[in-house]
């Protein structure tokens, strides 16, 4: 009896975990489209349905994006930050090889990304685009043999497709990891600690009264 009511009290006192996909896409809809081709042959089978909206992070951490492929007769680009317009190393073009990645760190909250063509335009995750004809479309994550996984696929259909809206004129992969905190002492009710004080005079009867039987024995 004494065990099941340690094995209670610590079943009491354990945190609840709740566990929660890192990124998560903001208002937009379904779209549906044909003619996916620019990924590596890692990819198994072809998008023919993604998502538009913007992208935020349920969590701070660390914001990785993966160049997967492109087919674009426009040389595209991929930004992160889009307050901050210089600096190659926030930075992916057609030119990489595949599977180059940029980091960035991010707080909790819309993500700072845009996709650029050699028209000038641009289109952003913040919803803001300049580039008549042009979109990008958030496809489901996946697991590639040579690339890693990715929480979101991106797909960038540029001014230069005109309608054809196929969505891989430059494809990038998204991943983020979470910040890690430490874990934090919480607080007992109060209920529990009485629990607890009933659990410890339990014990101490218990072995007085042992003791008195071993003392009778004797």
């Amino acid at each position: 009896m004494f065990k099941k009511l340690l094995m209670t009290s610590a079943m009491l006192v354990m945190p609840l975990v709740a566990s929660a996909s890192s990124l998560s896409i903001v208002g937009g809809s379904t779209v549906n489209f044909s003619g996916y081709n620019g990924t590596p042959a890692s990819i198994t089978g072809v998008y023919t349905q993604g998502q538009t909206g913007a992208l935020s992070a349920n969590v701070a951490g660390t914001l990785y994006a993966t160049y997967l492929g492109s087919e674009s007769g426009y040389d595209d680009s991929f930004w992160l930050q889009l307050g901050r317009r210089v600096g190659d190393q926030f930075k992916l073009t057609e030119d990489e090889r595949l599977g180059e990645t940029i980091s960035l760190a991010v707080n909790a909250g819309e993500l700072d990304f845009w996709f650029k063509d050699s028209s000038g335009g641009f289109v952003g995750n913040d919803g803001i685009n300049t580039l008549k004809n042009s979109s990008f479309a958030i496809l489901a994550g996946k697991c590639l043999t040579t690339y890693g996984c990715f929480d979101y696929i991106l797909g960038f259909n540029d001014a230069g497709g005109g309608q054809d809206h196929d969505y891989d004129d430059l494809v990038v992969g998204l991943k983020l990891t979470p910040n890690v905190v430490p874990p934090t002492a919480v607080p007992l009710p109060g209920a529990l600690v009485l629990f607890g004080s009933a659990l410890f005079g339990a014990g101490a009867l218990r072995r007085r009264k042992q003791a008195a039987a071993n003392m009778a024995v004797a």
